[in-house]
């Protein structure tokens, strides 16, 4: 949503999981593409009959990051959100970077300020969460949230874990 709201003159989301696609053409991705993680990069290219300027990876997964990696074009900037964790690093050779003179940047998303800005973007209606928030629970149905978030089913996003209820 946050990317839409910069209006570019495509915006590709890719997941492993086709669910997720109809949310993100929701909030604004000209094109989607699903494809097993080994495949999701060539599946990306011929989509955009090329490599891509800009790559955003926020999934954290190891293969989501090799396929970020290989969809850059010579030049473009990939910023790495995800957080794969110290069980999921698959160390990958980054000479495609470098042979591609690419910027790398890793961003941390949970800093005030980003909360802050976020809430300003809600507040103005330039984005909606709202697609995101795929499960209200109680309180008390922290044990089913978790498990939600553990086996991402197609549905499963984001969990809202409400203490009025």
């Amino acid at each position: 949503a946050c990317a839409a709201a910069l209006r570019p003159a495509r915006l590709l989301v890719a997941d492993v999981r086709a669910g997720t696609l109809a949310t993100a053409r929701h909030l604004g991705a000209t094109d989607v593409v699903s494809a097993p993680a080994a495949d999701l990069a060539t599946a990306v290219l011929d989509v955009l009959d090329g490599p891509a300027d800009i790559v955003i990876e926020a999934a954290g997964h190891p293969e989501a990051q090799r396929a970020a990696m290989n969809v850059l074009a010579r030049g473009g900037r990939l910023t790495l959100l995800g957080i794969a964790g110290s069980d999921r690093t698959t160390p990958f050779n980054l000479d495609p970077l470098v042979f591609r003179d690419a910027q790398v940047q890793g961003v941390f998303a949970y800093p005030a300020a980003v909360f802050a800005r976020a809430a300003r973007l809600i507040d103005e209606g330039v984005i909606d969460p709202g697609p995101l928030l795929t499960h209200h629970l109680p309180l008390t149905h922290v044990a089913e949230a978790l498990t939600l978030l553990e086996t991402r089913p197609t549905t499963a996003i984001k969990v809202i874990l409400d203490p009025r209820t």
